[in-house]
């Protein structure tokens, strides 16, 4: 499977334009918001209320039957939250899906297909 197949098929799920104005830096150590949807990629704990709704409907449309296509709904989640709080601590109110570049998600993507219970997709993973 083509990166950019998996890439073109799921990105066109996720809305071109995301609140993150909305998004707060959560407790570390209070239990239900140390999720691991807070801080996905390591760093500051931050939960984003509308983010993590489009990324619930985008999961609930490609369903977790498609190994590929969930696996990039996660990796696009992990990349969207990253950038999230960086544009929220920098000021932004909103996050524009389509300027993310796709070399952060094919990255992403192949450090995800690592994880164990992989193995078979990571062989079959085209990377262009």
């Amino acid at each position: 499977m083509k990166f950019t197949n998996i890439y073109n098929r799921i990105i066109i799920l996720w809305s071109e334009e995301i609140l993150i104005s909305d998004g707060y830096q959560t407790d570390k150590d209070k239990g239900s918001e140390s999720t691991p949807s807070n801080a996905p990629l390591g760093g500051e704990s931050y939960y984003f209320p509308t983010l993590s709704n489009v990324w619930g409907q985008v999961e609930d449309l490609v369903g977790h039957e498609d190994t590929w296509g969930d696996m990039m709904v996660w990796t696009m989640f992990q990349i969207f939250h990253a950038k999230s709080k960086e544009m929220l601590e920098a000021g932004a109110k909103h996050l524009n899906t389509r300027e993310v570049p796709p070399s952060l998600f094919e990255e992403q993507y192949f450090l995800n297909l690592q994880s164990e219970g992989w193995e078979e997709e990571r062989l079959a993973y085209e990377r262009a």
